[in-house]
Parts: C-alpha cells; structure tokens; sequence
C-alpha cells in the first residue's frame, strides 16, 4: 500500500486499526507525540491546544464534503462541523397564536345600546260612536256606561266600569338598528412557549466500516 499522507483518512474492512493508524473515534492524542499531526488538524476536532488534541469522531455519523449547503438559506458546512440528531429530546422555542380551537371556554362582557331603537304601539279597540271626553289619569277602556246614551272608547277614572269592550290586540313596532358591543379577552398578543420533544432517529440504509486516520506519512503540502 502507497504511503498515506499524514491525517489522511481510509475505509477499511476489518476491525482493528493498521500500524500507524488509528480509530476515527475522537479520541485525545499527546501534542508532544503527535506534533505533526497537530499541525494539520489542531483542535478542530476538539482539545485544549496545550495538552492534547482529538481526532475525527465517526462513530455513529456519515462524512460529508464541507462547503455549500444544498440546503435553501443555509451557511456553507464547515470543516469539523457536526450536525443532525441521534433521537434525543430536542428542546425549541416558538410563538403561536391562540384560536378559538383551543381556548378554555370563557365569558366576554357586552353592552347593549338601542340608540337609533324606536318603538310605537298600536291598540286596536271596537268601533263606535265615540264621546267627547278628553281622558285623563287611569281612565280605562270601555263602552258607555249605564244610563248614557254616547259611546266612549274610555271611561274617566272616577266613574265605575259596567261594560268593559274586548281589546283587538295589541301590536309593538320596533324600527331602527341598536347594537352589541363585546370586548376582548387578553391583549391577543402571540405565545412564545418553549417545546421539549424526542426526535426520532432516522437513518438512510447503511453498512458499518472501519474509518482510521493515518498517524505517520508524508506531510502534505499544500498546493
């Protein structure tokens, strides 16, 4: 087999790391033994810089090439980064509207205005020659009295009542418009509520290999 560049990465089928290879398991390397090595990934991958560095960590992830994200209005992917989700609860936040779908049921105030509300009521009476009296204060409706000989759709109060007439109804007309105004609950400002929720892990078909990172190589130069 040729020889690998330094840091540079290869599938292998069998289940152990070559010499001069190792996992791409994430695992912390000593700067001072891995001083080449450290120059080319420094602490992308992790580590504190003064120590120790990390190494790729494949387990569990697919590689995919940095730069342009294929996705609309997405930053370019950069080198080391890490994304996606492994099923874990995943925690949001977001604003919504409340609708009258899901809202406890309540009460809202309302008041009632018949300004522009006119009313007039008409009673209908029997026919008959009427008298000249004008009436006054809790006079009632009659016919003549005993003893006089004219008509009277009233009789004043201070007279006794013998012969009551039959009403034809009585009918109330209401013209014009009122209305009802009913005020707000809330001010109808959106919610902004955090939402936990477990993602499941999906994953495309896939074949486990082994991914090993060279630790001795040419150092490669850069172009």
């Amino acid at each position: 087999m040729a020889d690998p560049f330094l840091g540079e990465i290869r599938i292998f089928g069998f289940a152990y790391a070559p010499q001069d290879w190792a996992f791409c398991n994430g695992q912390q390397m000593a700067i001072q033994q891995q001083a080449a090595l450290y120059a080319l990934l420094g602490t992308r991958f992790g580590g504190d810089g003064r120590n120790y560095f990390n190494l790729p960590n494949l387990q569990g992830r697919a590689p995919i090439h940095f730069g342009a994200n294929p996705i609309p209005n997405s930053a370019p992917y950069q080198l080391a980064q890490v994304g996606g989700t492994t099923g874990n609860a995943v925690q949001t936040q977001t604003a919504f509207s409340l609708t009258t779908a899901n809202l406890p049921s309540h009460n809202h105030s309302a008041d009632l205005s018949l300004t522009g509300v006119n009313a007039a009521t008409a009673i209908k009476v029997s026919t008959g020659a009427g008298g000249g009296v004008t009436p006054d204060a809790n006079a009632t409706l009659t016919n003549a009295p005993n003893g006089q000989s004219s008509a009277a759709v009233f009789l004043p109060a201070a007279t006794p009542q013998t012969n009551p007439i039959t009403l034809g109804g009585v009918t109330t007309t209401l013209s014009g418009n009122g209305t009802v105004a009913v005020g707000n609950t809330g001010a109808g400002a959106p919610v902004s509520a955090p939402l936990n929720f477990n993602v499941p892990a999906t994953m495309p078909p896939y074949l486990a290999l082994n991914f090993c990172i060279a630790l001795n190589g040419l150092f490669p130069t850069q172009q």
